[in-house]
């Protein structure tokens, strides 16, 4: 095992070539195997959002604890949200993944899982 983590350009997985998304879907494989993490490029968020992430993760935990149980991740029909000390730490058993968070078929239409 190698201590360096690849470095996965995800762009290509958006192309309308599918031997260039069967490509990435190895490779992310491969990482995942070999490592279980990979560093992540061409993902198209700007940098101004990832640089602001910590502050607002900061931000979010530095609130009244009402405020944040107005955003409570039990209340979330998709599995987001604030969730407290003390909370499950397993996700509620159910078949396929959450309405809404998994990309539509134009991306991985033809990657078997």
């Amino acid at each position: 095992m190698s201590a360096t983590l690849p470095l996965i350009d995800v762009a290509r997985l958006a192309s309308s070539d599918p031997a260039e998304r069967h490509a990435t879907g190895r490779i992310i494989r491969a990482a995942c195997l070999e490592h279980g993490f990979f560093h992540v490029t061409g993902h198209g968020i700007p940098q101004g959002l990832i640089d602001a992430a910590p502050a607002q993760t900061r931000a979010l935990f530095d609130l009244a604890e009402a405020a944040k149980r107005a955003v409570d991740k039990s209340t979330s029909s998709c599995n987001h949200g604030y969730e407290g000390l003390g909370a499950p730490a397993a996700l509620p058993a159910r078949r396929g993944p959450p309405p809404g968070i998994w990309p539509k078929n134009t991306v991985f239409s033809d990657f078997p899982a």
